[in-house]
């Protein structure tokens, strides 16, 4: 009785985790990788609900407002950046002398949301790309390398993140 109580025991805690995580996303399926990138840049905007979170498209219609600042590693803006945005120096007084609005860009949101939430106490009032590169490539918006020439790889985490729909490559340190 006690293995059969283990196995059903096992059973449910498998079923109920799937049912939690309902987002594991299939590597074939590019619509699974979109709803596993929109369900987490969802998260990360509920667990930051003293930051702004600016979607793509208001960005988009309202260019001519906000300056991207990418906050990514120098080694992740090697693969790829979103072009007309700027690299974060860890400087306040870079995003301060800016004429525009300063919107934050990382690779889905987490860290551009706890840098904008760190200078949010600095009293500057800062945007997070909602979804970050990764929505963006969902987009299918443009990218560029180093060299300025257009790409379609983007930095990621590892290959459990490599949420970039088809036709992408994601890039990533072992």
């Amino acid at each position: 009785m006690p293995m059969l109580k283990r196995v059903l025991l096992s059973i449910v805690l498998v079923s109920s985790n799937s049912c939690l995580n309902p987002f594991t996303p299939d590597p074939s399926k590019s619509d699974n990788k979109l709803k596993a990138v929109t369900y987490f840049a969802n998260s990360i905007q509920k667990s930051n609900p003293n930051v702004s979170h600016l979607s793509i498209d208001d960005y988009l219609q309202n260019k001519s407002v906000y300056q991207l600042v990418d906050v990514r590693t120098p080694e992740e803006k090697a693969i790829s950046y979103i072009p007309d945005s700027i690299f974060y120096k860890q400087d306040i007084n870079q995003l301060k002398k800016l004429s525009k609005k300063a919107v934050l860009v990382s690779t889905i949101g987490k860290r551009s949301s706890k840098i904008a939430s760190r200078l949010a106490q600095n009293d500057l009032h800062i945007y997070q790309l909602h979804g970050g590169i990764l929505l963006w490539a969902h987009r299918s918006l443009p990218l560029v390398d180093s060299n300025g020439r257009p790409t379609k790889k983007v930095h990621v985490y590892g290959q459990q993140w490599d949420l970039l729909p088809k036709g992408y490559t994601g890039v990533w340190n072992d």
